[in-house]
């Protein structure tokens, strides 16, 4: 499609109608440019709307209760009825032949947890100074029951150990020592379960850490025992605050928009390259250049226009040529600012009151270079032409070269005829 453009010169106006050269380069650049900018904000929204960015807010609550407790089995008597008496009670020590300690923990939660655990029983034996109970004079432990490791993937684990206590085995080994240094101590037997759980719902959220501990003190070398729970039972709530992470809500929306996106880099690129090449067609950037670095000593950039009227002799230059000589001969740099970007420009020179302007657009430039290639392709024309008209004479002169040998040969043959007659 055509189109009207407009072409200054210094003090005239030209209408022609043409095809933009570059028009094609234009209109791809911008083809690609804005299809590519459309497919990104597309594809941007299909993305977003397409994943969860901070995925499903979960919270597991769990709760962990631990306790301790114990029986006291009796040997053989008269005065009670059944072989053992329950927590809580002071007994007799000549009638206890063992102690049965329970300890008890449970985690429980609303959702599968990893869960790490690790747990052992002791027993440890102490003879104290009477006086001052601080003061430790005999101590002894062991493994009741060795440390245990555990893995599991559940929503909840319980730990349940029994362990029969011999109460005459530690009172015996207290009472030796007495006889021994003939010392007045106090002595006890404290049963402790070490327990260390770790547990995560995620391994980058909220983790669960727990170091607890369950202890029985059994005391020795008495007459009557009081035995007592050390600690007090464990009953814990919490909430592991976590989420599922980033999820795709939407495939076929996904899919979509990695498509779009993936085609904005080819688009972008070829757009790229189309705007290059319309740059590097642009006669305009291309003869301002060229000006701006044949004669960078003489020219200044400047960025705002110079009035007119104040100056009385005022000429327009046809050639650029002519304001080199002007600032040469004058002695004063030419200024350059640019109108409108990649369009329209002006060289000044102004001294005193003289002021010299020459106007270059890309609209004239177009319209010379147009000019100059019409008349090459009319030259063109006549060339060919001649060329043609050459081989045209040439038949010609042929043809009457062959059309005088006939006539040559008719007017021998009559000769001979006559020859003959005479003859």
């Amino acid at each position: 499609m055509k189109e009207k453009i407009k072409y200054f010169s210094t003090d005239k106006m030209y209408l022609v109608n043409r095809i933009p050269k570059n028009k094609r380069t234009r209109v791809l650049y911008f083809v690609f440019l804005v299809t590519s900018f459309i497919a990104l904000i597309a594809g941007g929204y299909l993305l977003f709307d397409s994943v969860s960015i901070n995925g499903k807010k979960i919270n597991v609550r769990y709760n962990e209760i631990g306790t301790a407790d114990y029986t006291v089995y009796l040997k053989d008597n008269q005065y009670y009825e059944t072989d053992y008496l329950q927590s809580g009670m002071k007994y007799v020590a000549s009638l206890i032949k063992t102690i049965n300690t329970k300890f008890n923990y449970e985690v429980h939660s609303n959702q599968n947890v990893n869960y790490s655990y690790n747990y052992k029983i002791t027993g440890t034996l102490q003879i104290l100074d009477r006086e001052n109970p601080d003061k430790v004079l005999y101590s002894r432990e062991e493994d009741l029951i060795p440390e245990e490791n555990q893995t599991v993937s559940s929503n909840n684990f319980v730990i349940n150990e029994d362990i029969d206590i011999d109460y005459n085995k530690y009172n015996n080994i207290v009472s030796r020592y007495k006889s021994d240094y003939g010392l007045s101590v106090n002595a006890q037997l404290v049963v402790a379960m070490d327990l260390n759980v770790y547990g995560d719902y995620d391994k980058d959220d909220d983790k669960i850490q727990k170091d607890n501990k369950l202890q029985i003190t059994i005391p020795l070398s008495l007459q009557t025992v009081d035995i007592t729970i050390d600690t007090e039972n464990i009953n814990n709530t919490g909430t592991l605050s976590t989420s599922t992470g980033n999820t795709i809500t939407n495939i076929p929306g996904f899919v979509v928009a990695i498509v779009l996106l993936a085609l904005c880099v080819p688009g972008f690129i070829q757009g790229r390259k189309y705007y290059k090449e319309y740059k590097s067609n642009n006669i305009y950037n291309i003869t301002v250049d060229r000006i701006l670095r044949e004669f960078d000593r003489l020219i200044v950039t400047g960025t705002s226009s110079i009035n007119e009227k104040k100056y009385q002799n005022k000429f327009y230059p046809q050639k650029f040529s002519e304001m080199v000589d002007a600032a040469e001969n004058l002695n004063a740099p030419i200024l350059f600012y640019e109108v409108i970007p990649n369009e329209k420009c002006f060289f000044i020179i102004v001294k005193d009151d003289t002021l010299y302007k020459f106007r270059l657009t890309r609209a004239f430039l177009e319209k010379e270079e147009l000019d100059k290639n019409e008349s090459i392709t009319t030259e063109n024309a006549e060339v060919e032409e001649n060329k043609n008209i050459k081989p045209q004479v040439e038949e010609e002169v042929v043809e009457e070269k062959h059309q005088e040998e006939p006539q040559e040969e008719d007017k021998k043959e009559e000769k001979e005829e006559t020859e003959l007659l005479k003859w």
